[in-house]
């Protein structure tokens, strides 16, 4: 197992999760991106203590993940733990989702 961490912008939330369970080989069910969304928007990795959501992708791959909103920006931390298998992949994605903007905010 591998621990992956990096940031995203927040406008890219959705696509990285939709890449994540792309790569897990998971299949989002109706109302899971809803739950991830609240999840998220509760959350604050700057709080004492920080607040973060924490979620599982259970496919080909088991891939824990939590997320934590830095209130007031547009960032968003993102701690994972994953098979080795798929971890260059989702630091890759984690890079170009913290360069780039894919999405709309949610």
């Amino acid at each position: 197992m591998a621990e992956v961490a990096n940031w995203i912008w927040r406008t890219n939330l959705r696509p990285f999760v939709e890449v994540l369970a792309w790569l897990c080989h998971y299949e989002l069910a109706d109302g899971e991106w809803d739950a991830i969304l609240a999840g998220v928007e509760q959350s604050d990795s700057d709080a004492a203590p920080p607040r973060w959501y924490n979620y599982e992708f259970q496919g080909k791959h088991k891939v824990t993940f939590s997320v934590g909103w830095d209130q007031g920006t547009e960032v968003i931390q993102v701690r994972m733990k994953l098979p080795n298998a798929i971890a260059a992949k989702v630091e890759t994605a984690l890079h170009l989702m913290n360069q780039y903007t894919f999405g709309k905010t949610a």
